[in-house]
């Protein structure tokens, strides 16, 4: 484990952003080959549903970080003060409360579903495919059986 405190600053911050940097790469990618998909193979409405459930997929996984992210402050403590046990413990509670509160959030997702899209907010029927579109993200099976 790297020691953050210790180095020169600039380098260190560099190099810890690098993986923050290429996660958001790769949710980049995989946003530009989802339009790219929806956008030619399944028409403008599909493509329209998609963009109205990426936000709404951004403000659960956001709520999801904001809980959980609170637990890596106690295992920051514990690394600081070199009790690489209780590291690991609280390292693995928050896995835990992370698998819980990930549960517990699309279980309440899949149940309001319905009530996040109001099916009538548009004449073009866009809205209609976005609660079926977060069913199937959470599933992660995509079926374009609304459009």
């Amino acid at each position: 484990m790297n020691d953050l405190t210790k180095g020169k600053p600039l380098k260190l911050i560099f190099w810890f952003t690098v993986p923050l940097l290429i996660g958001n790469i790769f949710q980049q990618f995989y946003s530009l080959s989802d339009t790219l998909i929806v956008g030619q193979t399944l028409g403008v409405k599909a493509l329209a549903a998609v963009g109205a459930t990426g936000s709404v997929q951004f403000l659960i996984i956001g709520f999801a970080q904001g809980l959980t992210a609170g637990l890596s402050i106690l295992t920051a403590q514990h690394f600081g003060a070199r009790d690489f046990k209780a590291v690991r413990r609280s390292f693995a509670i928050s896995i835990v409360v992370s698998l819980i509160v990930g549960i517990i959030l699309t279980v309440l997702s899949l149940i309001f579903v319905d009530h996040i899209f109001v099916a009538d907010a548009d004449a073009e029927g866009y809205y209609r495919g976005c609660p079926d579109l977060l069913t199937n993200h959470a599933w992660r099976d995509v079926s374009p059986d609304w459009v």
